[in-house]
């Protein structure tokens, strides 16, 4: 117990940072794509999308939707929504 308290004393100053050393804004951001009927023999759409913070990359995620889209604005609306249920949870 004495050592972790000791740890805990001589670390407290100590902190991650995502992207080094320079002080930066925090700031979210994403990005989102699909590629409609990628796939020949089941004709399902690819999904994918990454966040950043700051400089740093979160959650990113690519793989086949689980329903067929039947147009490209299908596709991607999809995978925005996909995309967005991560925003909302993370």
């Amino acid at each position: 117990m004495k050592r972790v308290l000791r740890f805990l004393s001589g670390t407290g100053k100590l902190r991650l940072s995502l992207g080094g050393e320079t002080q930066t804004v925090m700031s979210l951001s994403g990005f989102v794509d699909a590629d409609f009927a990628g796939d020949a023999s089941s004709l399902k759409s690819t999904i994918g999308y990454m966040f950043l913070l700051g400089t740093g990359r979160i959650p990113w995620h690519s793989k086949n939707q689980a329903i067929t889209a039947t147009s490209t604005a299908d596709a991607e609306f999809i995978a925005s929504v996909s995309a967005i249920q991560q925003v909302v949870w993370f």
